[in-house]
């Protein structure tokens, strides 16, 4: 891949010194099996994910947890 665009401005000759003068850079040797172990991993979160058992707990428990939540932290007034 050219990494220097063909730019037809006058900072043109600038920019192509400029994009010269940068330094070769090579990743690590580790970095694209880590993204293709996560790219699996997310993969297989896509299939796995729809087989879960789906559970709506009970009305009386969000209540309960609601109760909690507001004795620990007050509701919060907005600044605006």
């Amino acid at each position: 891949m050219n990494q220097t665009p063909e730019i037809p401005e006058a900072g043109g000759p600038n920019l192509h010194r400029a994009l010269g003068n940068l330094p070769a850079h090579e990743p690590d040797p580790t970095t694209w099996p880590r993204i293709e172990a996560q790219l699996a991993a997310d993969e297989e979160l896509i299939r796995v994910v729809p087989t879960l058992p789906k559970h709506e707990p009970d009305e009386l428990v969000w209540d309960a947890i609601a109760a909690r939540l507001d004795k620990v932290a007050p509701a919060v007034v907005p600044l605006f």
